[in-house]
Formats: structure tokens, sequence, C-alpha cells
């Protein structure tokens, strides 16, 4: 029986996984905890279609300028950059992307230069992955 998890399973797969599984795994088990759903057309059409959609999302962030203009004092922030200062950024562009899917080598920027950063998008078997650089520059400060 092909069924699609709704959570992470452990030896059996992630949310978002299309696994087979016996019948009585996923009728006594899987069903009644609300952990899988029935594995049929328009679900798959649906996962489909938010992996593009998803796709779509790095290809606008690759098009855009990533330059981050903050107030300094001496080449020192005033203040720190993290992945929800990331995250208004992107959607200041119009772009959603959840805080929690980005990741920063440093959990704080506290430097101007350039930095890498990282969007995981998890919702699929293989992790879509974005990896960008942003530059912090500097405004005086008043």
């Amino acid at each position: 029986m092909n069924i699609i998890l709704k959570k992470k399973i452990l030896n059996l797969g992630n949310k978002y996984d299309q696994v087979n599984v016996k019948p009585g795994y996923a009728r006594n088990f899987l069903f009644p905890k609300g952990y899988a759903i029935f594995s049929n057309n328009s679900v798959i059409k649906n996962l489909t279609e938010l992996k593009n959609e998803k796709k779509e999302i790095i290809n606008k962030i690759k098009k855009i300028k990533k330059q981050f203009v903050f107030k300094t004092n001496n080449c020192k922030l005033l203040g720190s950059i993290t992945s929800k200062n990331i995250s208004n950024f992107l959607s200041s562009k119009s772009i959603e992307v959840e805080k929690k899917s980005i990741f920063l080598k440093k959990k704080k920027i506290k430097k101007l230069g350039i930095f890498k950063c990282i969007i995981y998008f998890y919702k699929f078997k293989k992790i879509i992955k974005s990896v960008f650089n942003f530059k912090i520059s500097s405004k005086e400060k008043d």
C-alpha cells in the first residue's frame, strides 16, 4: 500500500516521503494516529506543485541583489544579523521564506563582509537546498 507520511517515522521515512507499507500497518497504526495519508494522484499532484513553487522561490532568490545596509560604528555592526533579518529582507522583496529554514554558519553576524547563507526546503524526499552569499555594508551612524 502506497502512503505519504505526515511526519518523520523512525526506520520508515521523513515527512512527505512516499513509501510502500503493508496494509495492516497503515490501517492499524499510521492512519489512526494521523501519521500518514493514502497516496493518490491528487495528493501527488499537490506535492509536485509545492516542489515547483519552492524551486521558483530559489530562482527568485538567485536573481535579487543580496546586500544589506546597516548602521555601523568603526566597522562593527550596531546590533546583529540573524535569520529573522534575512527572512524580513526576503519578504520585502516579495519572497516568503520561513526563518527556521534559513541557516547561517554563525547564529548572529556582527561584522561587515560577505557571508554564506543556506535555505533548506524540507518537504520533499530530497532536500531542496539553496546556497547564496550576501554582503553586509555600512551606513554611518547618525
